[in-house]
């Protein structure tokens, strides 16, 4: 994303930091886990630190640390779809998406006569 951005002739860099996902979304993200936990364990199984953000006593939140992708562009005036002059870093996250999730089809096999 950054060589794209950087080819194009606008400004881009690597963020590191820290953000709140909250736990629905989370799960989704991770590939439509049902419970929070088996989230959080896979986010650990692939070395990323995690916590859960205890609200009103369930998880509500999972504050983790990520790295994402921000590009200097002219958004004060056009919103970034014209870049003349470059004046505010904005956040890029391709990682961070959500899936829908359909069933399956049932291919029963059926006899031919």
């Amino acid at each position: 994303m950054i060589a794209l951005y950087r080819a194009a002739g606008i400004p881009a860099r690597y963020v590191y930091g820290t953000i709140e996902v909250p736990a629905d979304k989370l799960m989704n993200w991770v590939g439509g886990v049902t419970k929070i936990d088996a989230a959080q364990s896979l986010l650990g199984q692939g070395g990323i630190p995690n916590v859960g953000v205890i609200t009103g006593g369930k998880i509500n939140t999972i504050r983790m640390e990520h790295v994402w992708v921000e590009a200097y562009v002219d958004y004060t005036t056009s919103r970034g779809e014209i870049n003349k002059i470059p004046n505010t870093w904005i956040p890029m996250d391709a990682s961070y998406k959500q899936y829908i999730f359909t069933q399956g089809m049932v291919l029963a096999r059926t006899q031919m006569c």
